[in-house]
């Protein structure tokens, strides 16, 4: 693979990016605006389930992964500039994108999954325990 081919798969992906973020930022206010409170948020997420995997989970994932490969063109990219640089660069995008994937990523789909709990349960002390977790 060329350096050429590495920059243009870097650029799609930060095509993709971009779209990914748009995609977010638009579908935001289909959940409606963010509550002041916790069970006012649990009950906006439980109305919305499916939209808040697919931007939370879905979308966001794809935008971190996309970021992969444009860390690795821009260091390529811009390595004459300075290595060193580039390399913690390149290293801090990757970081990030592995702690947004293990902690964002999954915790959104989590707390959509326990607004789906808390949305069925009738029982005021199951609504208490699912609030404290």
């Amino acid at each position: 693979m060329s350096w050429k081919s590495l920059y243009k798969i870097g650029g799609a992906a930060a095509l993709v990016e971009g779209i990914a973020y748009f995609v977010i930022v638009a579908m935001g206010p289909t959940m409606g605006v963010a509550p002041s409170n916790t069970v006012a948020w649990l009950n906006a997420l439980a109305a919305h389930p499916q939209v808040a995997v697919f931007d939370y989970g879905a979308v966001t994932g794809i935008a971190d992964f996309a970021l992969i490969p444009i860390a690795l063109a821009l260091t390529f990219a811009l390595r004459g500039v300075s290595k060193s640089w580039m390399l913690i660069a390149a290293a801090t995008m990757l970081v990030f994108v592995a702690i947004d994937i293990t902690t964002f990523v999954g915790t959104s789909i989590n707390l959509t999954w326990l607004t789906q709990n808390y949305a069925a349960a009738t029982d005021p002390t199951v609504r208490t325990a699912i609030l404290g977790a």
